[in-house]
């Protein structure tokens, strides 16, 4: 693998709560959003609110789930700007030190070369490859690997974006070990 290892983060699932209800409801048509139904029975309602590249789910706990930021920076601001626009549209916040928790960090990765993904799938024991239903190898391990036979492979289940680095080692790690026995 000559072609150097190019890796980046695309999208930063995060949460935090604010401590108290908010009727989302209202907040949907007071900053003109559109409601989600979560649950077939339409008993989980958010509002879903677009701040940059990231959308913010506003339940009724207070809770908050940010996604599409690319890095935890963008979800503070988002944060901050959901806040402020809340606050500019008579809502009562408190944010209290909002407490944003990582839940997930997804990251692409291009080797620069094709994979065989049929051999890899033979060495490996951690893993699912079923061509007829998902043209990827599924690996589980620390974190879960699609790796694609172009070369291309998404990680997901960091907790940070500080984990991206160790991911494409352990990857390589994988990809360089010999045949199982």
């Amino acid at each position: 693998m000559s072609n150097p290892i190019r890796a980046r983060v695309v999208n930063v699932v995060a949460s935090f709560s604010f401590p108290h209800r908010i009727d989302v409801h209202q907040l949907a048509e007071a900053l003109g959003v559109e409601l989600v139904k979560l649950s077939s029975r339409g008993a989980l309602i958010a509002a879903r609110v677009r701040m940059g590249n990231a959308y913010l789910l506003v339940y009724h706990t207070g809770r908050v789930v940010c996604m599409g930021a690319t890095n935890e920076r963008e979800v503070r601001a988002a944060a901050r700007k959901l806040i402020k626009l809340l606050r500019s549209k008579g809502f009562l916040v408190e944010e209290n030190g909002l407490d944003v928790k990582v839940l997930n960090v997804v990251a692409s990765i291009e080797l620069g070369c094709p994979v065989d993904i049929e051999s890899l799938a033979e060495k490996l024991e951690r893993c699912i490859y079923e061509p007829e239903i998902f043209p990827g190898l599924i690996l589980s391990d620390r974190w879960t690997y699609l790796v694609f036979a172009n070369g291309k492979v998404n990680v997901l289940g960091m907790k940070s974006e500080s984990e991206l680095g160790q991911a494409v080692s352990h990857l390589m790690e994988i990809i360089a070990q010999p045949r199982r026995a």
